[in-house]
């Protein structure tokens, strides 16, 4: 991008040399954030002169060389307002309309000195904010809102002068450029003569007398702000600024200096008629309420004189004000306007229709995303022609978009304040009301909570921004993009691209929708990279360009959350869920967070970055391995008090990185590279970064802080540093596409983000220890009296007969013992040990929520989860005990219902031949028929599931926390654990296996014998419920005791491997297993071997049959 510069009038050559660049968003950082109001204060511009009163050399210096040296407040904060584009010099007066100080209206050209630029569009709107009365706070919108204006001038000169009386009358008594102020023995500012400065005066800038005697008692009665005007030099020398200063709803004070005339008096009456005027007389001879001595000027009864001169000046009805209506005169011209009448058409469309009905009604589609958007755009014919007024705005060139989008992004914004100050005042009351009511009444705080509730979701559907307008094109672009693919539309990613480019900020994530306009964000990032294909960045802010050989980067990408524990959302589950969603994203895609961390309590946002490190220590999309620097704002450089808040981020990260460590598995840990480099941050003690605060002092008009200062450019390098020390630099193009995986990763993630904290975290791995304690119980218990049921019926069937009767019944009853015997387990009469256990377990548990706190709704749910599982034990036991009852009767010989079938197939069979004969191949072919048939028939009576399905359950169930290792179970890639990273040195290098063949076949071996060993064990040859859960125990303590005896530490990704290798091989034995079980116990299975016997049966008793 070309680097603009503007050509310097000669005169001001002595300060600012032939030519100056132009400022643009790119330098806005380093020249204003950096630098903040301090410099622009007249206090400390001694300190950027450099003088030494005993160095001689100096002394023979010319008239030329001192002006050179020359330096003001007043020329260093108007040269930085003319050489700013536009956008800047508005961002720039945003951040200083914060400071007590005076700023200059108009001021000369750089490039055509005896010209003015009059900087009024480029003020106009921020709220300036004053309190009338303890809690009722007035926001005014500068220049837009009703207000009045006083206008100081001078006729004649004197010294000390007009200002140096109104500094007097102020907060700062360097308030306003004057020949009292600091560096003025140096002479007057190059750019002050015919230049306007101008302040607000409220409690913040008047001094304590001004505000008590005047102006305490107008703000109790009006709502307007009054201005003072300050207009340098002889006010007979700029009669185009006097008639520019007569627009305005002002009353003018002039400052009569002695050796007027009274010619001059005339004209300046002639200048200001039809205005109200207030005449000071300065070292007059005629002592009068009007005149002052200024040799008198510092004490009070000279100074009550001018003040009563000021409440004079403001007895007077204000006109109204249009800023597009002023007229100027020949030498002054407004500056650069960021109003087009693209933008204004847009601003007067929402104006009619209002925030409220713009976003409930024309921007449907992101609030009301389905399958027919594409009909509801059609059909939308406002929000088309919302769109058609914004994208009139978007095809400007690029220098006129940003302004014309400054535009609409000033004066939504204001309509959006206006329209919405009465719901934030409702839900300020009410927020009051609710402390009163908590303490007092506790019956009114539901119904104050769901008023204040509402008043904010009122706030929620005024509050109108540049972002939905962004937002709805997103939609919009994606459902055309589907569909017609207009032209117009499908450019518009190339337009934002270039505004990006160009330091313009756009919107990743819809923060209320909680979601990714992926079809859109694409485009963009698609067009930058067509433009700059090999684009390196470092996500964290847009600092500079140039930056490649120094660090390494050509890019800084700034993610700025918004919102994160808004009072509004307070004890509202989802909103705090998504918070440490967004948290979790915007961290897990950045190379470093900056913690703003307001006062010295952090407790809220202490737990949402503890989530968002275990989410991000869970999710395996980004490998970017982000770092952290906190930065905290604090009242003083107290070493004891800054102490404990870092002291409580690092338990807090300690906490994770401890629960991560320590319940890995668990917790579905990926990888701790995150947390160990914010680990490596807080043991060099390279965490914390405290901020002074931003003003010197704590009273309001406070002058800002040198220090604080000092802080940021602290800050800057330590970013600049960790960007040029990063090993984790990434290309654009691959930034871009990470965004979308890894949101895709952390909005299906629903483990770690429902908790608020840690402490949750560990009291849900506690609560699953203590369900886990209960089910090994049930377990038991079933195990037991499936054994005991089992020798039961076996001792039943040993009065197994040949008479069909008999047989019915005898299977009758063993099937009734099944039934009776698993009716009641656990809560059977007789006396079990295991049942008695397993109750004494359930009493146990509910005694431990009884004691955490549990509410109603959690021990619900914990006892219907062990209900559940009962109810799904006994199921599958009754399955399993039926399957070998049946079987145990197939054993022994047909059974009354195999002998029907048999006899209903020959019947029908008989029954077609009509008392014919077979053939012997005919009677060959229905007894295959009949034992199909029969096969078929104890085919549908075999109700056991397969045991890969009950594999695949039980894995899904146990491993619930660990999607993904589910996810690549059921894909059945056994790790090859000779490969995979096992665990780190103490320089936290990862290493593999040391003797890795050797070291791989004993972990290997260990593995495979671990199905074996349970089902030892459990004195059992086939699959059983909980049967996952014990191989997991076993996995664990595997994994302990060969880091034990290696002396290794395995690194969560080894783990996981292991698990998944583990499983695997268990899953393939249990198979082999099941099957070979399934051989002696499955009905089919026994019917099939005793096929030849049951042939020759069916076939005999066909031929009897016949010969009958």
């Amino acid at each position: 991008m070309d680097n603009k510069v503007i050509k310097v009038d000669s005169k001001w050559h002595p300060i600012l040399g032939e030519n100056v660049p132009l400022i643009g968003p790119r330098h806005y950082f380093k020249l204003i954030k950096m630098w903040g109001a301090d410099i622009l204060l007249a206090e400390n511009i001694r300190t950027l002169i450099e003088q030494d009163d005993d160095d001689n050399e100096n002394d023979d210096q010319g008239p030329q060389e001192q002006r050179k040296n020359q330096l003001s407040r007043f020329d260093c904060i108007a040269s930085l307002l003319a050489s700013a584009e536009c956008t800047v010099v508005q961002e720039i007066f945003q951040t200083l309309s914060r400071f007590p100080i005076s700023f200059p209206l108009v001021i000369p050209e750089l490039n055509e000195a005896e010209k003015f630029r009059v900087m009024l569009p480029l003020f106009t709107g921020p709220v300036i904010n004053w309190e009338t009365n303890p809690g009722k706070i007035i926001e005014n919108h500068l220049f837009d809102s009703p207000f009045k204006m006083i206008v100081a001038i001078r006729v004649g000169t004197k010294c000390p002068g007009k200002s140096t009386i109104l500094n007097q009358l102020m907060s700062s008594d360097s308030m306003f450029s004057s020949s009292s102020e600091p560096g003025a023995e140096y002479g007057i500012p190059h750019m002050i003569s015919g230049s306007i400065e101008f302040t607000w005066l409220t409690r913040e800038t008047c001094g304590v007398g001004l505000w008590k005697d005047v102006f305490e008692n107008f703000y109790k009665e009006k709502d307007e702000i009054v201005l003072l005007a300050n207009l340098h030099g002889d006010a007979l020398n700029y009669p185009d600024q006097i008639q520019f200063l007569k627009q305005f709803p002002s009353s003018f004070l002039v400052f009569l200096m002695p050796g007027y005339g009274k010619r001059q008096k005339n004209i300046i009456d002639d200048l200001i008629k039809d205005k109200k005027s207030v005449y000071c007389w300065v070292d007059s001879k005629n002592r009068t309420n009007h005149s002052i001595n200024t040799r008198s000027l510092t004490n009070d009864q000279t100074l009550k004189k001018v003040r009563m001169m000021f409440k004079e000046a403001l007895d007077f009805e204000a006109s109204t004000f249009e800023v597009n209506k002023l007229k100027l005169e020949g030498s002054l011209q407004l500056t650069e306007k960021i109003e087009f009448p693209e933008s204004q058409r847009l601003i007067d469309f929402v104006k009619e229709k209002t925030c409220h009905y713009i976003k409930m009604n024309v921007i449907q589609l992101q609030r009301k995303q389905s399958n027919d958007d594409y009909k509801i755009f059609r059909e939308n014919h406002e929000l088309q022609y919302l769109v058609k007024l914004f994208k009139s705005n978007l095809i400007l060139p690029l220098d006129e978009r940003k302004r014309a989008l400054a535009h609409i992004e000033r004066e939504i914004s204001r309509l959006s304040s206006i329209d919405t100050s009465e719901a934030r005042s409702m839900a300020l009351l009410k927020k009051f009301e609710l402390h009163k009511s908590s303490l007092v009444d506790q019956k009114n705080e539901k119904k104050i909570q769901n008023e204040i509730a509402k008043s904010w979701e009122k706030v929620d559907n005024m509050s109108l921004g540049l972002e939905h307008f962004f937002r709805e094109l997103g939609q919009i672009y994606k459902v055309v993009s589907f569909n017609d693919q207009r032209a117009e539309i499908m450019r518009l990613p190339e337009y934002y691209a270039e505004l990006l480019i160009s330091g313009h900020t756009i919107e990743l994530l819809d923060g209320d929708a909680g979601a990714i306009s992926e079809a859109w964000f694409s485009a963009i990032c698609e067009n930058i990279r067509k433009k700059h294909p090999n684009l390196r960045i470092f996500v964290i802010s847009i600092l500079e360009d140039d930056l490649s050989n120094q660090l390494g980067v050509d890019a800084f990408v700034l993610i700025d959350t918004e919102g994160l524990g808004a009072p509004e959302k307070m004890n509202e589950p989802e909103s705090e869920k998504k918070d440490r969603m967004l948290a979790t994203f915007a961290m897990g895609v950045s190379n470093l967070t900056i913690l703003n961390v307001l006062g010295e309590s952090m407790r809220e946002l202490t737990e949402i970055l503890q989530i968002a490190i275990v989410t991000m220590a869970r999710l395996e999309e980004a490998d970017i391995a982000p770092d952290i620097l906190m930065v905290q704002h604090v009242c003083e450089r107290n070493s004891a008090r800054l102490s404990e808040p870092e002291e409580i981020f690092r338990n807090a990260l300690q906490n994770a990185l401890e629960i991560a460590v320590e319940q890995d598995t668990v917790m579905g840990i990926s990888s701790i590279k995150c947390l160990q480099i914010l680990d490596e941050r807080t043991k060099k003690g390279q965490l914390l970064k405290p901020f002074r605060p931003f003003k010197d002092g704590t009273t309001a008009h406070a002058p800002p802080s040198k220090q604080y200062h000092e802080d940021v450019v602290d800050l800057y390098n330590s970013i600049l540093t960790d960007c040029k020390n990063s090993q984790k630099k990434i290309e654009f193009a691959k930034w871009s596409s990470l965004i979308q995986d890894y949101w895709k990763a952390v909005s299906h993630e629903d483990f770690a983000v429902r908790f608020k904290n840690i402490k949750e975290i560990y009291e849900f791995i506690d609560l699953g220890k203590q369900i886990t304690k209960v089910k090994e119980t049930i377990d038991e218990a079933f195990f037991k009296h499936e054994k005991q049921i089992t020798q039961k019926f076996r001792s039943e069937l040993q009065k197994w007969s040949h008479e069909d009767n008999k047989n019915s019944d005898l299977k009758n009853k063993c099937s009734k013992l099944i039934k009776e015997g698993l009716k009641d387990i656990p809560e059977c009469n007789e006396d079990c040990k295991e049942c008695k256990k397993t109750n004494e377990e359930r009493e146990n548990l509910k005694k431990y929520l009884k004691e955490n706190n549990r509410d109603e709704k959690c021990e619900a749910e914990v006892e219907q989860t062990i209900k559940d599982y009962i109810r799904q034990h006994c199921n599958l036991t009754f399955i399993k005990l039926t399957q070998i009852l049946e079987a145990s009767l197939i054993r022994k010989g047909l059974s009354s219902e195999c002998l029907e079938i048999i006899n209903k197939r020959m019947e029908k069979i008989i029954n077609k031949i009509q008392g014919g004969r077979f053939s012997d191949a005919e009677r060959k072919k229905a007894v295959e028929s009949i034992w199909m048939e029969l096969q078929n028939f104890i085919s549908s009576k075999d109700k056991v599931i397969p045991v890969t399905e009950q594999i695949d359950k039980e894995v899904k169930n146990e491993f619930a926390n660990v999607e993904s290792l589910f996810k690549q179970f059921k894909e059945g890639i056994q790790p090859d654990l000779s490969k995979c990273k096992a665990y780190k040195t103490y320089r936290l290098v990862e290493r593999y296996l040391i003797n890795n063949d050797t070291d791989t076949n004993e972990i290997e071996k260990r593995l495979d014998d671990l199905t074996d060993i349970i089902l030892k064990r459990r004195n059992s040859q086939h699959f059983y419920p909980g049967i996952v859960r014990d191989l997991r125990k076993q996995i664990d303590n595997t994994l302990i005791e060969i880091s034990k005896l290696w002396n290794r530490c395995f690194i969560p990704e080894f783990k996981r491997n292991v698990y998944l290798y583990a499983l695997l091989m268990f899953k393939t034995k249990m198979e082999s297993y099941q099957e070979r079980w399934d051989r002696e116990n499955s009905q089919l299975s026994i019917l099939n071997q005793k096929k030849e016997e049951y042939i020759k049966i069916i076939d005999a008793r066909l031929q009897y049959r016949f010969n009958r």
